[in-house]
């Protein structure tokens, strides 16, 4: 399997009181594999792609890891997937609202 390749992500809203959920696009990925969100300030969410949506997209869940301080509201975060042989995409950035 070839490293995976991240065209798109969708993740609106991340919690970090509840489990998350978002859409993955791209390829060389598959359900089960790793899903990890880097946002600003240590902030970090962590899950899995659990099944396919359609063709490419995937849909995805995490849940929150850590963070260094507290903040909410609009923020750049950049996604990446790992696949079962530890290749993990390029990080590709999006934005979401955090909302606790």
């Amino acid at each position: 399997m070839a490293k995976p390749d991240i065209d798109d992500v969708s993740f609106p809203k991340l919690s970090k009181s509840s489990t998350s959920k978002g859409t993955v696009t791209g390829s060389s990925f598959t359900t089960g594999d790793t899903v990890t969100i880097y946002g600003k300030k240590k902030k970090r969410w962590k899950g899995t792609v659990k099944d396919k949506a359609v063709d490419k997209t995937w849909n995805a869940e995490v849940d929150y890891v850590k963070e260094k301080k507290d903040g909410k509201g609009l923020e750049a975060i950049s996604v990446t997937v790992t696949n079962t042989l530890k290749e993990t995409s390029d990080p590709e950035p999006s934005m979401s609202d955090i909302i606790d």
